[in-house]
Formats: C-alpha cells, structure tokens, sequence
C-alpha cells in the first residue's frame, strides 16, 4: 500500500489535482481505500 500511496502523492502533485484514491484487494474478502488530499493545488 506504501507504494500505491507514494505513486498517487506524485501524480496529485504532477497534475496539481485536490484528491486521489488509492485502494487495494488483499485477499480473503477484505480490502483496503485511502483517499489522499493535495493541500496545495
């Protein structure tokens, strides 16, 4: 998930967008969401 959270910090900064979601299936029915906010765009 860390890496999926860095890529969309990037890319919110690169395309000065306000929010991002990074979600991910880990198996066994369960799964995880981050909604991430740029505060400077």
């Amino acid at each position: 998930m860390i890496r999926l959270t860095g890529t969309l910090a990037r890319i919110l900064k690169d395309n000065n967008a306000k929010y991002g979601v990074a979600n991910a299936c880990v198996g066994g029915g369960q799964g995880v969401a981050t909604v991430i906010e740029n505060f400077s765009a």
